[in-house]
C-alpha cells in the first residue's frame, strides 16, 4: 500500500486571500505526492465489438405504414396521434435506407458498456449482467429512437403503455439477446 503524505493545515488558516494561495499550494502538492506514491497504472486494455441487429416490424394493422400514412394526413385526428405517426414512418422511412440496427460493447480494462438502442426494457440490462456476474458491466441505451420501446416478448400480451408505443414486435427479445450475447461473449471479457 503506498504511503500517502498527510497534510495538515498551518495554524493561520483563517481563510484570507493569503491563505487561499498557501491552502491550495499544499492540495496541489499533496495531489502531486499521493500520483507518485501510487505507481504507474497499468495500461488498460481496450475493444470493441459490433453487430447488427434486423428488428422485426408490428405486424398488426394499426402499424402498417398505409395506416400510419393516412393518421398523419387526417387533420381532424388529435395531435398526439399524428405525432406517432409521424415517427413510426421516419422508423420505416429510416429502415428503407439502412435496415439494421448496431448493438456494441466496449471493453475498457476490466469495465464493459453496452450499447443498447432505444428504450429497451431494464430486462435487457439484466439479461447483460448475468452473462457477465463478476464483472462491472454498465448498460447504456437509447442509441436509436426509431424503434420506440424494446419490449420483452411477453410484454405485447400482457398490455400496457410500452407496447402500444414500439413499432417491432416479436421475437425482438431472441434477437436482442443473441446480439447482446455475441457483443459481451466475443469482447475480451474473461
Amino acid at each position: 500500500m503506498p504511503v500517502i503524505p498527510s497534510i495538515h493545515a498551518p495554524a493561520a488558516c483563517d481563510g484570507s486571500h493569503e491563505m487561499r494561495i498557501v491552502l491550495a499550494n499544499r492540495l496541489y502538492d499533496g495531489m502531486k505526492a499521493t500520483i507518485q506514491a501510487s505507481g504507474e497504472p497499468e495500461p488498460a486494455t481496450l475493444s470493441c465489438k459490433t453487430t447488427d441487429i434486423r428488428f422485426p416490424l408490428r405486424q398488426e394493422a394499426k402499424y402498417s405504414e398505409e395506416n400510419l400514412r393516412a393518421v398523419l394526413a387526417d387533420p381532424t385526428l388529435p395531435y398526439p396521434a399524428r405525432m406517432g405517426a409521424s415517427l413510426g414512418l421516419a422508423w420505416y422511412d429510416r429502415l428503407k435506407i439502412s435496415p439494421t440496427v448496431d448493438i456494441t460493447s466496449y471493453r475498457l480494462g476490466p469495465a464493459t458498456i453496452l450499447h443498447l438502442p432505444s428504450e429497451a426494457f431494464v430486462e435487457y440490462q439484466l439479461f447483460a449482467l448475468s452473462l457477465r456476474p463478476n464483472d462491472f458491466v454498465a448498460v447504456a441505451a437509447y442509441g436509436e429512437l426509431g424503434t420506440g420501446y424494446i419490449c420483452t416478448d411477453k410484454a405485447f400480451a400482457e398490455g400496457g403503455y410500452e407496447p402500444t408505443a414500439s413499432l417491432v414486435g416479436p421475437p425482438t427479445e431472441t434477437l436482442l439477446k443473441a446480439a447482446i450475447r455475441e457483443v459481451l461473449n466475443d469482447n475480451g471479457n474473461r
